[in-house]
């Protein structure tokens, strides 16, 4: 079996940044990927802090803007039908870039691979497991090593932290995303961003004439719209105007999906091991840092909780400022709304429920319980809540499926008390 001083699980710029810090310590890396190289990967318009974020990590930032348009500003249909638009000009380090993705980290392995990384590709899931010398990563096609550290970047869902005690992903939502590329028949080098009843799409272009075409929806909402893939991208796509208009055409071009849920592991980081980019915190691509969050080291458990209590209140706020479709599934689980429909923060309402107050579970709740719950904190209220029992007992029994913090937690017990799905007797 192979050794390593540290093994990293995750060739994204996560890994690769994690690889690269610990190379340049002086220690023996090994860094696995489960797939090719140039695989589909989203994620195309980074802002100017990025450039800033590879000079931290020792690289020069030219070679990975090479060709790549500028990202000048952003047009978006958000609150209303109209494309209203914004300058990158007004944020303090002026314009971004819209990159080609396997071709941006394509220069981060490179780099990596110059400072003495050795990186595995094809190797399939890999699954991080206990080991007397620290951890054992086993990987589906065949690789394993051990290493005394670890670093998980898998991604959303941390996959290859399942295996390890005491790890649990808590995921926010059932967010989803489908990808073209398409030919970019022109105009400015601007973020075009829409919202439907469905979801919301955006249009980014790519070097070379490109054009990255993504819906962003939930996965529930994906089904219903057609038998297939290609099936459901178009049908989508025809209620979107503003992003056919931006096109310029029917799509003929694959279309690649991918998991865009929202959520966080925890714990994030023990001894030997971190969670690194989206394997430890994953944040709705609206807020477009992701590329930018996981070229920074993992963050200490005290940080790490005051970042995820910062993109809870963001992320509410985005969603606040669209209210044109309210019943539909997609907004009313991300729009926090009090039971009389006014505008609510979790974090900050009053909160009255007594913990010795007696409740029932008396009704099915409505999609909008996800804006304040996890679906796995819904799922054990009322499971704890079939016979009366009092509401630290649902508390309990939420804080053991899905720990995001009491006062979230006692705020959407009481909230699902407002509107009449627990009764109190």
């Amino acid at each position: 079996m192979q050794r390593a001083d540290v093994a990293v699980v995750g060739g994204g710029p996560a890994g690769l940044a994690a690889a690269l810090r610990h190379a340049a310590e002086g220690a023996a890396v090994v860094l696995l990927e489960r797939g090719p190289a140039d695989r589909p990967r989203f994620g195309e318009t980074l802002g100017a802090e990025v450039a800033g974020r590879l000079v931290d990590l020792g690289l020069d930032p030219t070679p990975f803007f090479a060709g790549a348009p500028r990202f000048v500003g952003v047009h978006s249909a958000w609150g209303g039908p109209e494309l209203v638009a914004s300058s990158t000009l007004l944020h303090p380090l002026g314009e971004g870039w819209h990159v080609d993705r396997p071709r941006f980290d394509a220069a981060l392995l490179d780099a990596a691979r110059a400072r003495g990384v050795r990186v595995l590709h094809d190797v399939g899931r890999c699954q991080i497991l206990p080991d007397s010398r620290g951890f054992r990563v086993e990987c589906a096609e065949g690789a394993a090593l051990v290493a005394p550290r670890v670093v998980d970047a898998s991604g959303r869902g941390a996959p290859a932290s399942a295996g390890l005690a005491g790890r649990q992903w808590i995921s926010l939502d059932r967010q989803v995303a489908l990808l073209a590329v398409v030919p970019d028949p022109g105009g400015e080098p601007v973020l075009q961003l829409e919202a439907v009843e469905a979801g919301y799409w955006y249009a980014a272009p790519l070097p070379a004439g490109r054009l990255a075409v993504v819906l962003v929806t939930d996965g529930d909402v994906l089904t219903a719209a057609g038998a297939d893939r290609a099936e459901r991208f178009q049908r989508l796509l025809a209620q979107a105007p503003l992003t056919r208009a931006r096109i310029g055409g029917p799509v003929d071009a694959p279309i690649a999906a991918g998991r865009s849920d929202s959520g966080w592991l925890l714990p994030p980081d023990v001894a030997g091991f971190q969670a690194a980019g989206d394997a430890g915190l994953a944040t709705d691509p609206l807020g477009g840092d992701g590329v930018a969050r996981a070229l920074v080291a993992p963050l200490d458990a005290a940080a790490a909780a005051r970042r995820r209590a910062a993109f809870l209140g963001t992320r509410a706020r985005y969603y606040l400022a669209e209210d044109r479709w309210p019943m539909a599934p997609f907004w009313a689980r991300r729009r926090p709304l009090d039971p009389a429909g006014l505008p609510a923060d979790p974090a900050t309402v009053p909160l009255t429920l007594r913990p010795d107050a007696r409740l029932r579970w008396q009704g099915e709740a409505p999609a909008a319980v996800e804006a304040w719950l996890p679906r796995a904190a819904v799922r054990a209220v009322e499971l704890a809540l079939q016979d009366e029992a009092p509401a630290h007992a649902a508390l309990a029994a939420a804080r053991a499926a899905a720990p995001v913090g009491d006062r979230r937690l006692l705020a959407g017990l009481q909230w699902l008390c407002g509107v009449g799905v627990v009764a109190a007797a």
